[in-house]
């Protein structure tokens, strides 16, 4: 189905790719509001093009990532914006692409939410800090604000694939770092944005992990 004209149109990533193209084009012959598939294809061709030969620790394309980012957050956010910010949600922070470079390309109210979810952190809270009013003004960041509710649900989603994939990761320790940190921050975080399915297997896996 995809047709991406660059050297890696064979990559493996394509596999991933038509998955979430499939589920769009179903889901656009049920609805109103339509996903801009073109717009999405480019977002795809991006990613790409841009994380190259960048591998995930299960030796997976890394923009296989993205792309299942994408897939969730299509069951949640049924917006051509945010679907494709889900796309580049890593560009910024892990290749040498740039916000100017995605704003160009993609508009100024995508660029800000892939900026959003780069710049969403808890490495300044401690523990006893999680809490919702800490979770709503965090790195001043403001709940209300539409842009940053979708941020907030590509952040969430994006942990939520990483735990889904947890085992790769090959140091014990680490998995449960990060499952404590799930903990701690991301199922408060997604039970604030109202993601309660996404905070239950958040819960599961991070529970299952530190009691390996």
């Amino acid at each position: 189905m995809l047709d991406l004209h660059y050297k890696q149109s064979k990559d493996e990533s394509c596999v991933y790719a038509d998955r979430l193209l499939n589920k769009l084009l179903s889901l656009n012959a049920k609805t109103k509001n339509k996903i801009n598939i073109a717009e999405i294809k480019k977002a795809i061709c991006y990613g790409m093009e841009y994380h190259g030969d960048q591998k995930r620790q299960s030796g997976a394309p890394y923009f296989s990532h993205p792309i299942e980012v994408a897939i969730i957050t299509a069951d949640y956010l049924f917006d051509t914006e945010a679907i494709v910010a889900a796309l580049l949600h890593d560009v910024i922070e892990d290749t040498n692409s740039s916000f100017c470079q995605v704003e160009l390309i993609f508009g100024t109210k995508v660029a800000k939410i892939v900026d959003a979810v780069t710049k969403i952190s808890f490495n300044h809270l401690l523990s006893k800090e999680a809490t919702f009013c800490k979770i709503n003004t965090f790195n001043g960041f403001n709940c209300a604000n539409n842009l940053n509710k979708k941020a907030i649900t590509i952040k969430v989603v994006d942990r939520l694939h990483n735990m889904q994939t947890i085992q790769y990761i090959q140091s014990i320790e680490k998995q449960k770092k990060i499952a404590k940190e799930t903990i701690q921050f991301y199922i408060p975080l997604a039970r604030y944005v109202g993601l309660h399915v996404i905070a239950q297997e958040l819960q599961d896996i991070a529970i299952k992990t530190l009691n390996v």
